[in-house]
């Protein structure tokens, strides 16, 4: 028989409760609003935003940025514990659920403006497998064609290049 620590969480809505407190605890939520504006020296806040419906559209803030080292020192929960709950199926979906409420706010700080972005791009490359899309192609250079191509094709090519020029158009 083995002998081991009781969880901390003993049920997976437990556990989903505590995680939602701490995200309750650090964030709120605001109508988004058109912009401010002066208007003869006079501050005039911006009116809310209302969807077609006529509700307010309502943005997420966070007091502090979420994150996964947050949840644990909230909870009270080790690195250590996190990663075995992460292998109960119950436990993985509120782990699951937590961290994709971390990428939303990743996602979204991303493309606000005026914040410098390479922390957030840091972490979802390294936390949630985000990839910068590169464009590795090659690109054949003039020196690389003209060897493929006959003398008359290199003469007519230049003929081309010739009434480009004599038409005042840019040289490709």
């Amino acid at each position: 028989m083995s002998v081991g620590r009781y969880k901390k969480y003993r049920s997976a809505a437990e556990f989903a409760a505590a995680v939602d407190a701490y995200f309750d605890k650090i964030e709120y939520e605001e109508p988004a609003r058109h912009p401010d504006a002066w208007v003869s020296g006079k501050y005039i806040p911006g009116d809310p935003i209302l969807n077609k419906d006529g509700e307010y559209i309502m943005l997420k803030k966070y007091v502090v940025p979420p994150s996964v080292i947050g949840i644990q020192n909230a909870i009270g929960v080790s690195r250590e514990t996190w990663s075995n709950y992460s292998d109960v199926p119950s436990y993985a979906e509120v782990i699951e659920y937590a961290r994709r409420r971390i990428e939303e706010y990743l996602n979204q700080a991303l493309i606000e403006m005026g914040r410098d972005n390479k922390g957030v791009i840091f972490s979802l490359e390294n936390n949630f497998g985000y990839r910068e899309k590169r464009d590795d192609t090659v690109h054949q250079t003039t020196a690389d064609i003209s060897d493929t191509l006959t003398p008359e094709e290199k003469l007519e090519a230049l003929r081309k290049l010739e009434l480009i020029r004599d038409e005042g158009g840019d040289v490709p």
